[in-house]
């Protein structure tokens, strides 16, 4: 399975605005620097973010984005849902029809799909913005000390 490059900017997008969230809105050319990725495809990925309400906006001169919810609140699953198509290991998992070998009845990889879907929703929707945020605030510590601005 693989989660995209979208995917994988949403989660680095949302813990870095998560990491400095009490400094107020971030501009998306701060978080766009930060990450190393276009503004316009950043704009896009908190575009969807936006929609399922886990950013919110700030129009004006010191304008940006937010969490818009607690980052004990939000899941990576929330995240990366929000921007994937689909978060499965293989389509057959969405049920017997999407089966594109016509074996449904006697398949018997199915249940290893299902299994492995599983464990992915239950690491992802068991892991939060936060636990994220403890880590990456460690390795920056160890790296540069202790960290109060905008990288």
């Amino acid at each position: 399975m693989n989660i995209s490059t979208k995917g994988k900017y949403a989660v680095e997008a949302m813990l870095y605005i998560a990491y400095f969230s009490g400094q107020g809105p971030l501009r998306v050319k701060v978080v766009a620097q930060a990450l190393k990725v276009s503004e316009k495809y950043l704009e896009q990925i908190l575009f969807l973010l936006r929609k399922k309400q886990l950013v919110e906006t700030v129009r004006g001169a010191k304008g940006g984005y937010l969490l818009a919810k607690s980052s004990r609140d939000i899941s990576i699953g929330d995240i990366i849902r929000s921007v994937e198509k689909d978060f499965i290991p293989v389509p057959c998992i969405k049920g017997e029809k999407a089966c594109t070998y016509g074996i449904r009845e006697s398949c018997s990889t199915r249940k290893l799909w299902k299994r492995l879907g599983n464990v992915l929703d239950n690491t992802v929707d068991n892991m939060n913005l936060e636990d994220l945020i403890q880590e990456y605030r460690l390795k920056l510590i160890n790296h540069y000390g202790e960290v109060d601005y905008y990288l």
